[in-house]
C-alpha cells in the first residue's frame, strides 16, 4: 500500500430520454445499449481543487487516461461509483486502482438520519444544508451532445461541477469517519461489479465429466449400442 494516496473525483453526464433512463434501465442494460453517450464529465485533481469540465467522449477519455487511475496510491471517487466506475472501465477501457463510492460511504452513518433514507445526491446535501443540487439535467432529455449551443453545453458543465463539489465534500465528511476496511469494502464491492469474473473448480468439473462418461457408457451398454467415439 503507498505511503500516500491521491483522490481524483469524477461524475459524468450521459445521454438519456423519456425511456431511455437509469429509473427504466439496469445499470449494466444503460451503460451497455447502443443509444449510451458521454455527454462530458466533471474532473477535480484534488479534494479541494474545484472541478473542470471536459465535454465529448474524446477529449474525456484523453484527459482522464492522462490521470493515471489506476496508478498505485490513487482513489477515485465517485457518488454512485457503480454506474460511473462502469462507464470508466467498460466505456472508455480505463482501469482504477482504488474506488470510493460517496453514496455507499453515506449508508453507515449518514442515510439513517436523512429524510426518507435516501442516498441521491440531492437528498445528502439537503441533510446537510449544503447548496442543492441543480436542475440542468432536465433540459437534457433526447439531446445528443450535437445537438447543444455553446450555452446548453456550458450550463450542464456548471451543473456536473457543482454535483461533482457536493461529492467532494460528502468524501471530506465520510473519509476519515470510515474506517479502512469498510473503505476497502466498498472498492471490493464496485470492483467485482464491474470487472465481473466466473470462478469455476477445475477438480469438480473434470470429476462430474468423468462421471457423465461413465453414464454415458453404461447407457450404451445396456442398450446394446457402440459408442461412436470408441
Amino acid at each position: 500500500m503507498p505511503s500516500e494516496e491521491r483522490y481524483i473525483f469524477v461524475d459524468y453526464e450521459t445521454y438519456w430520454d423519456q425511456q431511455y433512463t437509469l429509473s427504466n434501465l439496469t445499470t449494466q442494460e444503460y451503460v451497455r445499449d447502443p443509444r449510451f453517450e458521454i455527454l462530458g464529465a466533471a474532473v477535480a485533481e484534488a479534494a479541494l481543487e474545484p472541478p473542470k469540465w471536459v465535454s465529448g467522449y474524446g477529449s474525456v477519455l484523453l484527459y482522464l487516461a492522462s490521470l493515471g487511475l489506476d496508478r498505485p496510491g490513487t482513489v477515485t471517487i465517485y457518488h454512485n461509483a457503480k454506474f460511473d466506475a462502469a462507464i470508466t472501465e467498460w466505456v472508455l477501457g480505463i482501469k482504477h486502482w482504488r474506488v470510493y463510492c460517496t453514496m455507499m460511504g453515506a449508508r453507515p452513518y449518514q442515510v439513517p438520519y436523512v429524510k426518507g433514507r435516501r442516498m441521491g445526491l440531492g437528498a445528502l446535501a439537503a441533510h446537510f444544508r449544503l447548496p442543492p443540487k441543480g436542475g440542468a439535467i432536465h433540459q437534457t432529455r433526447g439531446k445528443r451532445l450535437s445537438d447543444f449551443s455553446a450555452a446548453e453545453n456550458h450550463a450542464l458543465g456548471e451543473y456536473a461541477c457543482h454535483d461533482l463539489e457536493l461529492t467532494q465534500v460528502l468524501w471530506q465528511k465520510q473519509w476519515d469517519t470510515l474506517p479502512a476496511s469498510e473503505r476497502e469494502l466498498i472498492h471490493l464491492t464496485v470492483r467485482k461489479f464491474v470487472r465481473p469474473a466466473l470462478m469455476l473448480n477445475a477438480q469438480v468439473l473434470e470429476q462430474h465429466l468423468c462421471a457423465v462418461r461413465k453414464a454415458k457408457a453404461q447407457v450404451l451398454v445396456d442398450a446394446g449400442v457402440e459408442d461412436p467415439a470408441d
